[in-house]
C-alpha cells in the first residue's frame, strides 16, 4: 500500500534513478556496459528498465578510453610492455573484455 502511494506521488520511479545512476557513474567512475547491467539488477531495477536507459550510452570502447584517460596522464612514462600491462589490468578490473581493451588501447597508440 505504501509503496503504490510513494509510486503515485512519483517519490519512487526506477526509469530516473536508473538513468540518474548512470549519469553519474559514466561521469565519476566510467565501467563496462555489463557491470553497469549488474549493477543496476543488484538494486532491483526491471531489465527493460535497464535496457532502455543503456540504449543511448556510448559505445563500450568510448567508456573504456574514458576510464582509461586518468591513469594515462600518470603511466605515459612507463616502458610499452609495463603501460600495456597496467592498462588491460585497470580496464578488466572495470568489466571490459578484451577486445574492447584492445581497442581503446590502440586509440591512445594513435595519439602519440
Amino acid at each position: 500500500h505504501v509503496i503504490t502511494k510513494l509510486k503515485k506521488y512519483k517519490f519512487i520511479n526506477d526509469l530516473e534513478f536508473a538513468s540518474w545512476f548512470i549519469d553519474s557513474r559514466l561521469r565519476a567512475r566510467p565501467k563496462s556496459i555489463r557491470i553497469l547491467k549488474l549493477e543496476l539488477k543488484q538494486k532491483g531495477i526491471d531489465a527493460k528498465i535497464i535496457e532502455q536507459v543503456l540504449k543511448n550510452t556510448t559505445s563500450e570502447t568510448q567508456l573504456a578510453i574514458k576510464a582509461a584517460q586518468k591513469k594515462m596522464t600518470r603511466w605515459q612514462k612507463l616502458p610499452e610492455i609495463e603501460l600495456k600491462k597496467k592498462f588491460y589490468q585497470h580496464l578488466l578490473s572495470k568489466g571490459f573484455n578484451y577486445d574492447t581493451i584492445k581497442e581503446a588501447f590502440a586509440f591512445f597508440n594513435k595519439k602519440d
